[in-house]
């Protein structure tokens, strides 16, 4: 256990991955107003373990404060479902989920890892380029615009 205040990011237990699709969906449902479940049907199977990545929590004084996953394949992985708890924000915990997720790609042998985000969401966008990754571009989809990343480790 760590000391009071200080982030401790690890694997997330089997018994937490209900909390971590809590903790995406309370996210989702504050940004969008209401949740389509057929919109999220990887949510599902994320409660039910990862079958090929990692699922990464963040705790803060014993809550879940944050949240992101790395699935695919071992040579690009991607960064899917990172969460902050709303009071949390802004307080480094997107940037070290993010960091340990890059970290773990880069252990597990990975070229490149990539991700996407709504295009709208600029605090994501913004922390994303802080951390060193590069837009591909945009893409116009039914349900909104994605901004799609990437980040070479070997530059990284």
């Amino acid at each position: 256990m760590t000391a009071a205040g200080e982030l401790d990011i690890r694997p997330a237990a089997p018994d937490e991955l209900g909390l971590v699709a809590d903790l995406v969906m309370h996210g989702l449902a504050e940004r969008w107003g209401a949740v389509d479940p057929q919109l999220n049907l990887d949510l599902h199977a994320l409660t039910q373990g990862v079958t090929h990545g990692l699922v990464l929590t963040a705790w803060l004084d014993g809550a879940l404060v944050g949240t992101g996953a790395l699935v695919g394949g071992p040579d690009v992985p991607e960064v899917v479902r990172m969460s902050t708890a709303h009071s949390y924000r802004r307080r480094g915990v997107a940037a070290g989920v993010l960091g340990a997720l890059v970290e773990a790609a880069r252990d597990g042998g990975a070229s490149r890892v990539v991700l996407e985000t709504t295009a709208t969401w600029t605090g994501a966008r913004r922390l994303y380029e802080h951390e060193g990754f590069v837009l591909d571009g945009v893409v116009h989809g039914p349900h909104g615009d994605d901004a799609h990343y990437h980040l070479d480790l070997a530059t990284a």
